[in-house]
């Protein structure tokens, strides 16, 4: 029995595509520091009743926010809730994610510009395909299960049968694609964490090596500084010896017949 998960919201490329791409890094950032900053300086002239400059920053920061809300709002979405494809799902997004992150420093050895379009539009293809394939799947399952209850001559029992083999069919071609996009996007994520592991790797050596070197050189200046203390008298030893000599000398005479030896 597999564990229970719930369905998966996927969101396609929105179909206001001139405004699509503010909602991508870095422009989703320009966006963000365009609107905030815009309205908190408007506001604080409004209440100075300078009324242009004030109006005119909040009504830059209500036009971002309505293009950008409504550039979400034109996204399609389709629901992942097919139980054997959602684990498949979570390896697809965390590929992504790895791809995206790493893109940016494999852009100049690749020649490919926009990188990140096509992950998000493979990913959204790859979303409807396994919506797509769970509404095959219904079908096929009521295909099968309409047959009970008909009469063995009735002509619908052979209709059953065809569209279900034809079902059949389909959701074999559709699961062995569907396995296709998952294998590319997980091998490509894989290739790209290694190459961000290697590239990070590469980053931390000099660091590494720095901090071996300031290691060494620590290690060699703190022995240096207690070289020789083997040598350097202790200035408590002659008062603790002429103490405890004086101290005895003492006891010795202060000690009564019984406890002379």
């Amino acid at each position: 029995m597999g564990t229970h998960r719930a369905p998966i919201n996927v969101y396609g490329p929105s179909r206001l595509r001139w405004f699509a791409p503010l909602l991508v890094r870095p422009a989703s950032r320009y966006v963000l520091w365009t609107t905030v900053p815009s309205a908190s300086i408007g506001a604080a002239l409004l209440t100075r009743r300078l009324w242009l400059p004030g109006l005119a920053l909040v009504g830059l920061a209500g036009v971002a926010v309505i293009v950008v809300v409504g550039t979400l709002l034109a996204r399609p979405r389709v629901v992942v809730a097919d139980r054997d494809h959602l684990t498949a799902w979570q390896d697809v997004e965390k590929s992504s994610s790895m791809i995206l992150i790493a893109w940016p420093n494999i852009e100049g050895m690749s020649g490919i510009k926009d990188a990140v379009s096509v992950i998000e539009d493979a990913r959204w293809e790859l979303a409807r395909l396994i919506a797509e394939r769970g509404r095959l799947s219904g079908a096929h399952s009521q295909a099968t299960f309409a047959q009970y209850g008909l009469d063995p001559d009735d002509p619908l029992r052979d209709e059953l049968t065809i569209r279900r083999d034809q079902l059949a069919v389909r959701l074999a071609a559709m699961d062995a694609e569907i396995a296709r996009r998952v294998d590319r996007l997980r091998s490509l994520g894989k290739h790209c964490a290694h190459f961000a592991h290697d590239r990070a790797a590469m980053r931390r050596a000099p660091k590494v090596a720095r901090r071996a070197r300031q290691a060494v050189e620590e290690a060699d200046s703190a022995m240096l500084s207690v070289t020789e203390w083997e040598v350097r008298p202790d200035p408590a030893t002659e008062l603790s010896d002429r103490t405890e000599a004086v101290l005895s000398a003492y006891q010795e005479l202060t000690a009564g017949p019984k406890d002379r030896p």
